[in-house]
């Protein structure tokens, strides 16, 4: 995975900067994640579920290069929530909510245009910062609750990850695309149930540029 990352950056700065007529191109990125952010399981007294919600959304920001290349920063906010119910010592309920922030860092290369469309690849490293973790328990022996921000399930708040993208750009300003990230290590995990955070994420999303 580091070399993977290293390399991605590597050819960031191999790309030929020279730039094309329209510099800079700004705007908003949103899309639906196609997979679950969790790979939940049930082992002995304890049970994970997933609580994906399908969107994705941040602004966009594009330096245009020569010969068809681009550099594209993102910040794109999800959601990654999950809960479970255990029955150790007492039954309990665990609801745990998150934000998330990717900075996805792309070299992008476009195909000769045909018409109003034009293909494009691309791939680079994804930075994610996770921010505002809450977890709830419930007891329901007294029906009493508690609250931490570090859940013994927080594994690493800051995590790294190779991304590949494919998609078309339409029009100069419309861009539906695949995008799939590897993820490096775990954000959320319980290796004594199996629980982790999905390394293989896949989203489709748009891209809206001025």
């Amino acid at each position: 995975m580091k070399r993977l990352l290293l390399g991605s950056l590597g050819l960031l700065f191999a790309a030929p900067f020279a730039f094309s007529g329209d510099l800079f191109s700004f705007g908003i990125k949103g899309g639906v994640p196609l997979n679950d952010a969790f790979n939940t399981a049930t082992t002995g007294q304890i049970s994970y579920l997933t609580n994906t919600k399908r969107f994705v959304v941040g602004p966009e920001f594009d330096i245009n290069l020569s010969a068809g290349f681009a550099v594209e920063v993102d910040a794109l906010y999800r959601r990654l929530d999950f809960e479970s119910n255990s029955n150790l010592s007492t039954f309990e309920h665990n609801a745990t909510t998150s934000n998330a922030w990717d900075l996805p860092l792309l070299l992008k290369w476009r195909f000769a245009s045909h018409g109003s469309f034009r293909p494009y690849v691309g791939g680079g490293a994804t930075f994610r910062g996770v921010t505002n973790v809450h977890q709830v328990t419930t007891f329901f022996t007294g029906n009493a609750s508690t609250t931490t921000s570090s859940p013994a399930e927080l594994h690493d708040r800051f995590i790294t990850g190779f991304t590949a993208v494919a998609g078309i750009q339409l029009f100069k300003h419309v861009s539906p695309e695949i995008r799939y990230t590897r993820w490096g290590w775990d954000t959320f995990r319980n290796p004594g149930t199996a629980f982790r955070s999905n390394p293989d994420q896949w989203d489709f999303m748009l891209g809206l540029t001025f």
